[in-house]
């Protein structure tokens, strides 16, 4: 699961350097009956620096700003609040092959986690958490597949027992098709991914032990760019609709369907 999250981090950091812009806003637009009455406001602003190593994402809801230092990989990532204090940071580093070896979490100034990356034949490896004094908090072990696709995880606490259980099973082209997490209480879900000819997502389905569904999201494309997306569970039902103008993304629009709402994301590049 880390390996996804960090992976779409550095998709996202990516997709801002390559878009050769320095500065992209966006901002929400409340949609009321009255066209008249429509608010707008100012949700993320995002700063590249000219010699693309550093990406600067400023929330305007929470006020906080993270700052992060890429360079094909991602070096560090520092948090500061609404008062320019430090809220947290994240240090890497990586080893020869390109592998993450080290992510160090401090908590303002503070170093709170060493998250230590031990590979061994590239096929299998371990995650080791470590607290600041070194005692070891939980750990995680890992499989992966001859193209270097993660296939198994399992996590543990800090006394050696079994916590949760990923696997993930993919087609003959590498894409993942389901991916199963189990829990100690044998609970589990089990997320099921169809694709287009692109190779792009179209169907995402969860099912708990039972059989139950508990999410459905589908999208659609054109080409490969995503133009209508819709996420459906207990808490979410929300549709998306997307538009492009010279190949950048322009807006997104949103349809809350349980709020009853509509808003829009709209982008502003310079």
């Amino acid at each position: 699961m880390l390996f996804e999250s960090e992976k779409n981090e550095k998709e996202k950091i990516a997709g801002y350097i390559n878009s050769g812009f320095s500065d992209i806003q966006i901002f929400r637009i409340d949609i009321s009956d009255s066209e008249d009455e429509n608010d707008t406001s100012l949700v993320y602003k995002i700063s590249i620096s000219n010699d693309k190593s550093l990406v600067t994402e400023f929330d305007a809801v929470t006020e906080y700003t993270t700052l992060v230092n890429y360079d094909g990989n991602i070096l560090y990532r520092e948090i500061t609040d609404k008062n320019g204090q430090l809220a947290g940071k994240t240090l890497y580093t990586y080893n020869d092959k390109g592998f993450i070896s080290k992510r160090e979490l401090y908590f303002g100034n503070v170093k709170a986690i060493d998250e230590v990356y031990e590979f061994g034949n590239y096929e299998s490896g371990e995650v080791n958490n470590f607290s600041a004094d070194g005692t070891l908090m939980n750990k995680s072990l890992f499989k992966l597949n001859s193209q270097k696709k993660l296939i198994e995880e399992l996590k543990y606490n800090s006394k050696g027992e079994v916590e949760q259980k990923y696997e993930y099973t993919y087609d003959s082209e590498g894409r993942m098709i389901e991916d199963r997490i189990i829990l100690i209480n044998e609970q589990k879900t089990i997320t099921n991914y169809s694709y287009d000819e692109n190779s792009n997502v179209i169907e995402e389905q969860t099912k708990d032990n039972s059989g139950n569904i508990l999410s459905y999201n589908k999208f659609a494309y054109e080409g490969n760019k995503i133009i209508e997306e819709l996420r459906d569970s207990k808490d979410i039902k929300l549709r998306k609709f997307y538009t492009y103008k010279n190949g950048m993304l322009q807006s997104i629009k949103f349809e809350d369907l349980i709020e009853n709402s509509i808003y829009i994301w709209e982008y502003r590049y310079k």
